[in-house]
């Protein structure tokens, strides 16, 4: 038998509350008309089927909405062309109302999961900076990663 040693290892999260308050009712939209436009990305794969869609408008709103269903698809601008995007029975997460840069520094932006390549790209230009990589739409969201923002004087 060999003699082995075991380590353990011990990781920490920390969090902090999310940003914003949760309304007294949360929209949650089931109108067939409605789902319909959010059951199909950009590969149009067929037999997307939405459970419920919602907007939320803060991050608080958004961990409401996580602690209340189990089946989650959070969706940008729904510009996938591998049908990641197309519901399978899940609650569709939209995030169109999360749409705005919450902080801007020399080399760095905060911005929310629903903003715009193009948007984001049209406010840089107005700082003389830019967003180097260029993916094949720029309608596609930035998806709340944080970003590097290279100025004219770097």
């Amino acid at each position: 038998m060999n003699n082995r040693e075991h380590t353990t290892l011990s990781n920490r999260i920390k969090t902090r509350a999310p940003r914003g308050n949760v309304p007294d009712t949360i929209e949650v939209i089931t109108d067939p008309d409605q789902l319909e436009a959010v059951e199909n990305d950009a590969a149009n794969y067929p037999g997307g089927k939405a459970f419920a869609l919602v907007k939320p408008r803060s991050e608080a709103e958004i961990a409401a909405i996580l602690q209340r269903y189990a089946k989650i698809l959070p969706v940008g601008a729904q510009s996938s062309i591998t049908g990641g995007a197309t519901p399978d029975g899940e609650v569709v997460l939209s995030l169109a109302r999360q749409d705005q840069i919450l902080e801007s520094g020399s080399e760095y932006v905060r911005a929310q999961a629903g903003l715009s390549l193009r948007m984001l790209r049209e406010s840089l230009a107005l700082e003389d900076k830019y967003y180097p990589p260029v993916p094949s739409y720029d309608g596609a969201t930035v998806a709340n990663m944080a970003l590097l923002v290279h100025g004219s004087r770097l």
